[in-house]
Order: C-alpha cells, then sequence, then structure tokens
C-alpha cells in the first residue's frame, strides 16, 4: 500500500510540504516555492531529482517511473545524464561561452580569421536564439524556427555560403559539448543548409558610381574638424581603390601598406600592382599581387597622405595606406554618404563597403574580361562568381553564342 508521508525539509531555500512514496528507491515530493510535483529516484547509488511538471498526483507518478526509466536506460548505455539543476548549466550560451574560450586560446587563434567570424555569428544569432535552450532541447523543430527567426533579422534568405559558415559556428559549440559530456555524438542534431543558391549581390552601376566619388570629395570640406577630414579624405581613396581592384574591404584593404604598391612594365607599358598579403583567403592561397588599373596611378600621386620621392617612386615603408585606429569608422561613413545620396539599398539589398567589390567584378564581366582572370584578381574561385553573378555570365559569351 502507497502511504502519504508529510515531512518537512529544507533544501535550497524551499522545503517539502508533501511526499509520496512510489516504491524503494523512488518517490514525489513537493515543495513550498511551487505547485508542481518533483520526482526523486536512486539508480546505481545515486540520487535524481527532476522536475515532473505536473500539478496532479497520478500524473506526476507516471512521469517519475518514465523519468526513471530514461535514466535508467542511459546510464546502462553509459550515456550522460543530468539533473534539472544541472541542466541550467549546460544551457547553449554557457557551453557557447565554453567554445568561444577554446577558440581564444588555441594558438591558431592570431592567425584564423574564421575563429572571429564564428565568435562575432554565435554572439549575433545563436546566442541571442538559443541562448536559455539545453543542448538537448536542439532539434529539427528549433532549428527550422532559427532559420525563419534569422530570416527575419537579416531581412532576406540567407546565401547558403552563409548558412554554411553559421553552421559552421553552431559546430564549435555542439563539439564542445560533446568534449564536455553534456550529450553524445550520435545525439547531435544535423545541420542543414536551406540558403539560397546564386543570390545576387548589391552593386552600383558606373554612373551610381560616378555620383558617389563625386559626393565623397565634396563631402571632405564640409566638416570645419580637420579630423573628421581627414578620414572623408581617407574613404575618398579607399572607395576609388577597392572599386579598381576588387580588393575585399575589411582586411585586406586594412592591411595594405605603402610596400604592397609597386610599379612594373610590362611589353614597355608602366603599370601599378599591388600585394595581398593578409585576408580572408591568405592562409589557404597565400599572398596574391594584382595588377591596378591606371587610374591608381594618379590617385596615388593625388593622396597627400602617401609619400612620393622626387623621382616619382613610392616611399617604402611598412605604415598602413589607411592608417586609423578604428577602420569602420570608414565603413560607418560610407553609409552616412549612402543615405545622403539616397543609394543605400537597391533591389537585392543592402549596400556597403563590399559593394564596391561586387561592382568592380560586376563591370569586368559585363565587358567581357575573362572568368579566371577575374577569379584570380579577386582572390575567388570561377565557381564562386559562376554562383553569384550567373545573371551575367551568358552576356560575355554573346557574341560568340551569336556567330557573330
Amino acid at each position: 500500500m502507497l502511504l502519504n508521508v508529510n515531512i518537512i525539509t529544507k533544501i535550497a531555500m524551499a522545503k517539502y510540504t508533501n511526499r509520496h512514496d512510489i516504491d524503494d528507491g523512488i518517490y514525489v515530493y513537493m515543495q513550498s516555492n511551487s505547485s508542481l510535483w518533483y520526482a526523486r529516484f536512486k539508480l546505481h547509488n545515486k540520487w535524481y531529482s527532476k522536475a515532473t511538471k505536473k500539478k496532479h498526483l497520478n500524473q506526476a507518478i507516471v512521469e517519475a517511473v518514465k523519468r526513471q526509466t530514461e535514466f535508467k536506460i542511459m546510464l546502462d548505455n553509459n550515456l550522460p545524464v543530468h539533473t534539472s539543476r544541472k541542466l541550467k548549466r549546460h544551457a547553449f550560451s554557457a557551453v557557447a561561452k565554453m567554445a568561444v574560450q577554446r577558440m581564444q586560446d588555441t594558438k591558431a587563434y592570431a592567425s584564423k580569421a574564421n575563429y572571429q567570424k564564428y565568435i562575432d555569428t554565435l554572439n549575433k544569432y545563436h546566442i541571442p536564439f538559443f541562448g536559455e535552450y539545453t543542448i538537448r532541447e536542439i532539434d529539427e523543430n528549433l532549428l527550422n524556427e532559427f532559420d525563419t527567426w534569422r530570416e527575419k533579422i537579416i531581412k532576406h534568405v540567407p546565401a547558403k555560403d552563409t548558412v554554411k559558415k553559421h553552421n559552421a559556428a553552431m559546430q564549435r559549440v555542439l563539439d564542445e559539448a560533446v568534449m564536455q559530456k553534456y550529450i553524445t555524438q550520435t545525439e547531435l542534431p544535423k545541420l542543414t543548409n536551406n540558403g539560397q543558391s546564386g543570390i545576387r549581390r548589391s552593386a552600383f552601376s558606373k554612373e551610381e558610381y560616378k555620383e558617389i566619388v563625386k559626393a565623397a570629395k565634396e563631402w571632405i570640406k564640409e566638416s570645419p574638424r580637420k579630423k573628421t577630414q581627414h578620414i572623408r579624405e581617407l574613404l575618398y581613396y579607399y572607395i576609388q581603390i577597392a572599386a579598381m581592384t576588387g580588393i575585399r574591404p575589411g582586411t585586406e584593404m586594412e592591411y595594405l601598406t605603402y610596400e604592397d604598391v609597386c610599379r612594373g612594365e610590362s611589353k614597355g607599358k608602366p603599370f601599378v600592382a599591388i600585394t595581398v598579403r593578409k585576408g580572408k583567403t591568405t592562409n589557404y592561397t597565400g599572398t596574391r599581387r594584382i595588377v591596378v588599373k591606371n587610374e591608381i596611378i594618379k590617385l596615388i600621386y593625388a593622396n597627400p597622405y602617401w609619400s612620393i620621392g622626387s623621382d616619382g617612386v613610392i616611399k617604402i615603408s611598412s605604415e598602413k595606406l589607411f592608417n586609423l585606429k578604428r577602420p569602420d569608422v570608414l565603413s560607418k561613413n560610407f553609409t552616412k554618404l549612402l543615405k545622403r545620396l539616397g543609394l543605400e539599398k537597391d533591389a537585392h539589398g543592402n549596400r556597403s563597403l563590399y559593394s564596391l567589390r561586387h561592382s568592380y567584378i560586376t563591370w569586368e564581366l559585363e565587358k567581357g574580361t575573362d572568368l579566371l582572370a577575374v577569379a584570380i584578381q579577386c582572390g575567388t574561385s570561377i565557381g564562386m562568381i559562376e554562383r553569384h553573378y550567373n545573371h551575367l555570365v551568358p552576356t560575355m559569351f554573346a557574341h560568340q553564342l551569336s556567330g557573330g
């Protein structure tokens, strides 16, 4: 016969108010701070507590037996089990914090740009959404909810490349959970990529670009502050170099130095080349030397911050071309400039400094430049260009295909 026993035992600021023994080594109880029943059972000489989330005794008894059976199966198969109190410590946000710390502690952190991108992605997307969920609660349904939420945040369906990076960041957390034995490898949720293939990227028309360059130059003197003028002048040159080289705004541009810019000669004609030493792909492909348009020569001579000797040779120096304590100030000012001109968006999304690179690729493809040449110049692959600029590729071969 089952017995009701009232006991008063103080446990972690709460008191037992009711207890119901189910069998040897298992009972349900209530606490003074809750109207729900809790289960407590003993397995392998260790006691476990688990919330039943039930108000009625009979339902709580069924849930308690169910929980005990689940735990027994996991223990018998050497699977990790945790009490409800421990589960709070195993929330996604806590595990993500450990994964971030592991990335930052690794010797490869300084040279592996992807680590910082993973950390930024986790902080911006995954932690805000999954934060309070435990790793075990993340399943296919929750991942689908995350996909829907992410689309609302970024206001469009992300590209497959973007989802691939997000999944890689998520995998760092899941791997951490396995290492901490919070979950087993076989229990991990499967990450899928439902991103949009070949998403078209925002770029500028040549007319818009000319308007931007003109406005950027006029904008310099509008501020009475020398510091602001200096930033805007650097932006003026930054815009043109990005649009005339295809160099990636961000790390590739920010780490360019005077000594990376050099003059050469080919078949009796002078040219300017820039060596890209640091950026997205340099860890895999090494440095790349790109030939830039002749207009760059004029910029080099016009830029008062670049030292040109009396012999017309650029001063060799390891000093950065765009030497700012906070390089992101250029991006912020570019956004302000676009808003002044009403050019901050097009049909394919928000525009940024990166749109200048997309503009370069677009213009080169439109005039029929060889795909391989564009890929090498921009430090990317032919496959990437075909995926994201496939609306332009057919026009490159229009002359041949038409029989002309």
